[in-house]
């Protein structure tokens, strides 16, 4: 996370904003405005904790898995919380990486079509 925490609840309106939206569409077509604007926030708000949208999924994930270690290293058995944070968290992970898929397809297609009309 970036900067100093000087607003108030904004990290957590930042992370909950992300994830309504993620609700209504995919993750590659959610811009930091959009996060920001849902949160209520500026996005000059945004980029004073974090570095883009990705830095968001990064530290959600970083303290989802430090909390499964704490419990794995306490002996103790996850909350019903804890599993469905880390579930939420493996479903964002799954859609960015099926978004990453579907733009290097894309970047391949557009690739091959140049090539294509280049030799032709």
């Amino acid at each position: 996370m970036r900067g100093k925490q000087n607003l108030p609840g904004a990290v957590e309106k930042i992370k909950a904003a992300l994830l309504r939206l993620m609700e209504e569409k995919s993750y590659c077509d959610i811009t930091v405005s959009e996060i920001s604007r849902e949160a209520g926030l500026s996005r000059q708000a945004f980029y004073l904790y974090f570095r883009d949208k990705d830095d968001i999924l990064r530290i959600q994930f970083e303290g989802f898995f430090d909390t499964i270690i704490k419990s794995i290293r306490s002996n103790r058995v996850g909350t019903v919380d804890e599993l469905v944070s880390l579930k939420q968290v493996l479903g964002i992970l799954t859609c960015q990486a099926l978004c990453l898929h579907h733009i290097g397809r894309h970047l391949l297609s557009k690739r091959m079509e140049q090539v294509l009309l280049t030799d032709a």
